[in-house]
């Protein structure tokens, strides 16, 4: 019997993550191309985002499985096709593929500006096992982010040193390489990229997360930080985020406004919230599946 659903994916770690919390869910089978696993036939097969090596592998299941449907996720928002040129000539292309039958968007507004192949699906998170609860007892706060421009690194730099004069108690403790114009004015530390164990033992610890950003689909790193009851301000751009937690990106004072009211909820209430969100989405995404 063949998979129902097989997903493909060379080592992009955003689309990885939302094709791993898939998998445990039992909505696919993810499979990374790098691997060098056997595709096994399936009724549907999903690619990750997009490379130019699909292309001859596409041509191989064409002509191995005829019936099978082929997609792509595509995990960038609009705005993040906005930074990255060379995404918009591969999502063109993607759209005009005979080849391509669907395209799932993460972000709503391209599934409508596409609709003759784009529909929308909120992303998977697995909530099994529920990750241990945060004790929040470190004198620290966290911004745990790829460094690149839509992560909205100097406006985030400038609010946590703006946080630090209201909790002068309180380092920063982020992955980022932090700019020179920020030394002598922020208390911090550069934790790197870590193992997960160590990552989650840091996370734990933390009283607030940052992750206000210029553009996101979903923002695994907060939801995670979520279920482990840290708050995290967020921009609009995060589509499971509360108004209460939502601050304007290009705005470091409000950033720091928000970041001291959410350093006053509970981590049972920063982690119901996300649970009930993430209930309700991987229902949608179940149903969604069900209907290719």
């Amino acid at each position: 019997m063949p998979d129902r659903i097989v997903a493909l994916s060379v080592g992009f770690p955003g689309v990885c993550r939302v094709l791993e919390e898939g998998e445990k869910l039992g909505l696919w089978r993810f499979i990374r191309l790098e691997d060098g696993t056997p595709i096994p036939p399936a009724d549907v097969f999903i690619f990750g985002a997009w490379n130019p090596d699909y292309n001859n592998l596409i041509q191989v299941l064409r002509e191995h499985h005829p019936k099978a449907k082929i997609g792509v996720l595509w995990t960038s928002s609009s705005g993040e096709v906005g930074f990255e040129p060379m995404e918009q000539a591969w999502l063109a292309g993607v759209i005009r593929a005979s080849a391509i039958d669907f395209v799932w968007f993460g972000h709503s507004a391209l599934a409508k500006l596409f609709p003759e192949k784009g529909f929308f699906a909120p992303y998977p998170l697995c909530l099994e096992p529920m990750p241990a609860l945060g004790t929040r007892d470190g004198d620290y706060f966290t911004l745990c982010v790829p460094q690149t421009v839509k992560k909205n690194i100097v406006g985030q730099l400038t609010a946590a040193s703006i946080i630090q004069t209201m909790r002068p108690d309180l380092k920063l403790m982020t992955n980022i390489e932090v700019p020179r114009m920020f030394h002598d004015r922020l208390r911090f530390a550069q934790v790197g990229w870590l193992l997960r164990p160590e990552y989650d033992v840091l996370m734990r610890g933390s009283v607030l997360n940052l992750h206000c950003t210029w553009a996101e689909t979903f923002g695994y790193q907060p939801a995670e930080a979520a279920l482990m009851g840290i708050p995290s301000v967020t921009s609009a751009t995060i589509p499971w985020a509360h108004a209460d937690q939502m601050a304007t990106p290009n705005d470091p004072e409000g950033i720091a406004q928000i970041a001291r009211h959410l350093m006053s909820k509970t981590s049972e209430e920063v982690r119901d919230r996300m649970v009930s969100w993430a209930r309700q989405a991987n229902a949608i995404l179940r149903q969604r599946l069900e209907s290719l």
